[in-house]
């Protein structure tokens, strides 16, 4: 049979006749058998799916093409379905996340009506009201908010699974987190007689949506406390591991299950993990301990620190350290049209004619905050402006009016010598590290 003959006997659509000739051409060729897929209109007129199985052959010295037919109709309608199926239930998933989603958005404010309403009838009615009337509200209060706040859950799972949740991210301490969310639950672990052992020692950062990830850190605390038997101890600690801030949570449970966690955490575990985070539950059968581990990327926000300048309020520089040890002179930048260039903004600042904070100035900020008396400036030039060097400032600024007070109202009569200030060094240390 020709190649022609074929192409005719099998009616092969003009689509798949180039395929096949540059199949058949390089078996010719290169002598390498070769496979393909057939899609054709037979005499009743039904489609008909063949695989093709190319190879060259010799008889009395004459080269021929071999094509062995497979039908695998049954095969690709099947395959067909599946697909259709498969289609039909990615479609049903998403119709069910946004009803959901939908849902879950409108029960939100009944909810928040009821929690608010019942706040405001026991504020305003307390005196007024029975005992069992005060307890109805009560049930009614706590109601409203842990369905509200499974709801929010609900709607921040449904916008993940759609690509729709955002995250505000700053540069945050992991270790302050932390204590805010076991202040958070802190009565109901006295209430369950807990006792708790911290080791938070460790300060890491790392750069994340804090409402988040303290929302995260509840719901594993929660559900620690939930779990752990009455007058047990749960321990939490907080250290470096490699590149990730690494928090430990143990606790002996009342009673251990394979599944146990798994799905309370499920909210959690999303949120770490669009961190790029990883959380991990190790239960040890034999004695009842769970042990939680959260990891998540640490931020070194020291390497954007450059220099610190504390200046006194008619401009005379009492102060300079440079955070980059390899270069200790000042900048030239800022000192070109010095820290006089800057003198107009402070003298502005101190008289509360601006409320500026911080000015981009090229490839760096500088972030201004004075003191309680508005005697001393702090100018901080960093690379890039992160939440926690206002934060860090402002504790430095509360300790320094605590220290250095006599000094500052001996800088007038020129009574505070220059060595006075050097002490500074152990206070900027304190609060940016070494």
């Amino acid at each position: 049979m020709t190649q022609q003959d074929f192409f005719e006997l099998f009616s092969v659509p003009k689509r798949e006749k180039q395929k096949l000739e540059e199949i058949i051409s390089n078996l010719l060729i290169l002598d390498l058998p070769e496979m393909s897929e057939l899609e054709y209109v037979n005499k009743r007129g039904s489609t008909t799916w063949v695989e093709l199985f190319f190879s060259s052959i010799r008889i009395k010295d004459k080269k021929y093409i071999q094509v062995i037919l497979v039908d695998i109709t049954e095969r690709k309608l099947a395959d067909n379905i599946i697909k259709e199926e498969n289609r039909r239930l990615r479609e049903l998933n998403e119709m069910k996340k946004n009803l959901t989603a939908q849902a879950s958005e409108k029960l939100k404010n009944p909810l928040s009506f009821m929690s608010k309403a019942s706040n405001l009838l026991i504020d305003n009615y307390k005196d007024k009201l029975d005992d069992d009337a005060l307890r109805l509200l009560e049930l009614i209060k706590n109601g409203g908010e842990t369905s509200m706040n499974l709801v929010g859950k609900i709607v921040d799972i449904s916008r993940i699974e759609t690509d729709t949740f955002y995250l505000n991210k700053q540069t945050e301490s992991i270790t302050i987190m932390l204590k805010e969310s076991i202040n958070a639950v802190f009565s109901t672990i006295e209430k369950n007689s807990i006792v708790l052992n911290l080791d938070l020692s460790e300060d890491l950062y790392s750069y994340v949506d804090r409402l988040r990830i303290e929302q995260a850190f509840k719901e594993i605390l929660v559900n620690i406390i939930k779990y752990t038997s009455k007058d047990e101890k749960i321990t939490i600690s907080i250290n470096k591991v490699d590149n990730y801030g690494e928090i430990i949570i143990k606790g002996i449970f009342k009673d251990l299950t394979d599944n146990i966690l798994n799905f309370d955490l499920h909210y959690s575990k999303e949120i770490i993990e669009l961190h790029e985070g990883q959380i991990n539950i190790d239960k040890q059968i034999e004695s009842n301990e769970v042990i939680v581990k959260v990891r998540l990327p640490i931020k070194n926000w020291r390497e954007a620190l450059l220099q610190l300048y504390v200046i006194y309020k008619s401009g005379i520089p009492l102060y300079y350290h440079s955070f980059d040890k390899s270069k200790n002179g000042h900048d030239t930048s800022l000192i070109s049209g010095g820290i006089i260039g800057l003198m107009t903004i402070l003298k502005a600042i101190i008289k509360g004619e601006r409320q500026i904070r911080s000015i981009d100035h090229g490839d760096r900020t500088i972030i201004f905050e004075s003191n309680k008396t508005t005697d001393i400036i702090f100018v901080l030039i960093v690379k890039e402006n992160l939440i926690v060097f206002e934060r860090k400032l402002g504790a430095l600024i509360e300790e320094f009016d605590k220290e250095y007070k006599h000094l500052v109202d001996r800088i007038e009569d020129s009574s505070a010598e220059q060595e006075h200030w050097e002490t500074l060094e152990t206070l900027i240390n304190k609060y940016y590290g070494n």
